[in-house]
Order: C-alpha cells, then structure tokens, then sequence
C-alpha cells in the first residue's frame, strides 16, 4: 500500500535511518532506565512502574494515549466483524491494559479473557468489568501458560519487547493451542531495532530478526497517532500453525 508524502511521514522515514536510531536510542533508553532504576527490571516490574507512574502520559488512559478513544475509533467499529470473519469464538487480549477503548468493542459471541502482567490493574478490571463471560488473569505472556482460545490479540505489546523477550514470546505461543496471532505490525518499517524492555520502537514483523511467514489477513487502523507518523499501523493476523512451522523448519 502506498501513503502520501506527509511531514508524519517523512518525520517516520527519518526515525527508521540506522545513524538516527542510534542517537536517538541513547537519548530514550538514558531517560528509560534512569526512571526504573534501582528496581530489577524484570517484565513484571518494568510494566507495574509504567502502570503505576502513568509514564505514558495519558489522561484519558493509564495504557497509554494509543489506548484512548480517539485513536481507537476505527477499530472499535472494525474488530466485531473481523472475528466473526475468521471464526474466533474466544480471544485472550494480552495485555488488555485497563480496557478503555475493548470494553466499547462489541463482543456478545465472543468468550474474552483479558491477560495482564500488572498485578493491581488485573484486579481493578475483574472488580468493574468482569462477568460470566469477560474474565481478567495476571498473566506473563512470555512463559506462562496460555490459555487454549481461538485467538491472541496483541495490540502495541511486542513494540514495546526487547528482541530477545519477542523470541521467548513466540517460542511460548507455539507451545499453546491457540490458532490466531492478532497484533501490532509497521509494514513501513525497514529496520527492527533493539531496544530496553519497556521502551517502544516501531516493528516489522516480516523482517529479520523475526521473519514471520505471511500473514493470513490486515486489519487497518487508520491511524492518527504521533501527528501522522504511522499510517501504516495495522493488526496483522497469522495462523500458529504456520508460525511453529516456520520456527521448527
């Protein structure tokens, strides 16, 4: 897909330069580490820090501003008709966050299980929004076990994973029986970049290191996020059973 020449646009190509990453990665990842310091930066610490100090900075959600209504809209509207697309029946969204913008998503045919690391959010959503059929675990999707459901809907995680956890992530899902991959993908994106646990680049991931198979289908955003910056911000959706293939052939 082709996207007009904007200033988000050209702002984007410039973050996805080698030589720009670099200075750029040693301003963020200084400023990162410094605010989790002298915590031990395991997952669950890491992402309980951020909940706790709302270090994204959003008003209208602790998840961050990507999890408000605004930026959401469209796939509020979009996602219902998607799973019934693709026959989903029970979905583990991980991490569900604090379920602003999902609680709006139409989903009476859907059996929902919303997965967080943070151990006070998880809580929090069971106490105002559980109910027979919406339920909230603690869950570390890096090596716990995952529950067996249709689908795993992932929306801005493994942005936020360093290469090495989204590896441990993948090797732990092709252990699960879940059929679909719902999550976060930047087609745009030439380069995946490292980065700290915590901290956010964005991804592709069709390309090295992760080199998925092709996906089975798009979910567009239409994304208004960071002034114009990521047009291309889509939920891709891949069978396991091609990802686990990939990885043990």
């Amino acid at each position: 897909m082709k996207y007009p020449l904007t200033k988000g646009l050209m702002i984007r190509k410039i973050k996805d330069l080698p030589l720009f990453w670099y200075v750029y990665k040693l301003y963020t990842e200084q400023i990162f580490n410094r605010r989790l310091i002298p915590m031990q930066k395991s997952a669950e610490n890491v992402f309980s820090s951020i909940y706790e100090n709302n270090d994204w900075k959003s008003d209208e959600s602790r998840s961050g501003p990507g999890s408000t209504l605004d930026h959401t809209r469209a796939i509020v509207k979009k996602l219902p008709e998607f799973l019934k697309k693709h026959g989903v029946h029970s979905m583990l969204d991980a991490p569900c966050g604090d379920f602003n913008w999902m609680k709006h998503v139409d989903k009476k045919d859907i059996r929902y299980i919303g997965g967080d690391i943070v151990k006070e959010l998880v809580k929090a959503n069971n106490l105002q929004y559980g109910t027979d059929k919406i339920s909230f675990v603690q869950l570390d999707i890096i090596k716990d076990s995952l529950p067996d459901v249709d689908l795993i809907f992932m929306r801005d995680c493994l942005v936020h994973f360093s290469n090495e956890n989204i590896t441990r992530f993948f090797k732990n899902l092709i252990s699960s029986n879940i059929k679909y991959l719902l999550t976060t993908n930047f087609p745009l994106t030439r380069h995946n970049f490292d980065i700290s646990m915590g901290n956010f680049r964005f991804i592709n991931l069709l390309r090295k290191p992760y080199n998925l198979p092709k996906e089975e289908d798009i979910l567009w955003e239409d994304s208004i996020e960071y002034n114009g910056q990521c047009p291309d911000k889509s939920l891709y959706l891949w069978d396991v059973d091609k990802i686990r293939n990939h990885m043990n052939g």
